[in-house]
């Protein structure tokens, strides 16, 4: 996994601003396949198969910030994010 590592000493940014800067972030995995995301970012810690859809979930930051993408036909369609303010610390 390459990640870096955004200083906790620089300026405060909004939640408003936080989730754009994540969505940005997100948005280049759209259209990406199962294999471009592994080669990125390793194997998934959780993967679910729910009839034409796989989701893999991935943990950064002690778990505290929380990655889901949904595929379909081999392809990123869409992601969730959960504890975003920690998850802006990878990019």
């Amino acid at each position: 996994m390459v990640f870096g590592l955004v200083s906790c000493a620089t300026a405060t940014i909004s939640e408003e601003e936080m989730k754009r800067q994540f969505g940005n972030m997100m948005d280049k995995k759209i259209g990406q396949t199962e294999a471009e995301i592994v080669r990125s970012w390793g194997v998934p810690a959780n993967q679910y198969l729910a009839s034409d859809r796989n989701f893999l979930t991935y943990f950064f930051g002690n778990n505290r910030c929380k990655i889901t993408l949904e595929l379909k036909n081999n392809k990123v369609v869409t992601y969730r994010g959960l504890g975003i303010n920690y998850c802006m610390t990878y990019k």
